[in-house]
């Protein structure tokens, strides 16, 4: 037997175990919640980046430009 069948033997008995009980139910249920946040928060700043960047420099030359040399 192989350390990685061991280390694969251990994992498949875990996520069986995590799987039959309602803890596990739980902790799924947030892992897909919480993927789903980070996508919408990726979406938003990739959609929204370009146009704060170009907010800020626009903030940015005003603000030089007013007291500027």
């Amino acid at each position: 037997m192989d350390i990685g069948d061991i280390k694969m033997t251990s994992l498949n008995s875990f996520v069986m175990e995590l799987a039959s009980n309602e803890d596990g139910a739980v902790v799924v249920e947030y892992v897909f919640l919480l993927i789903f946040i980070v996508m919408v928060a990726l979406g938003a700043i990739k959609t929204f980046g370009g146009s704060v960047v170009n907010k800020m420099g626009d903030n940015n030359n005003s603000v030089s430009s007013a007291f500027g040399p």
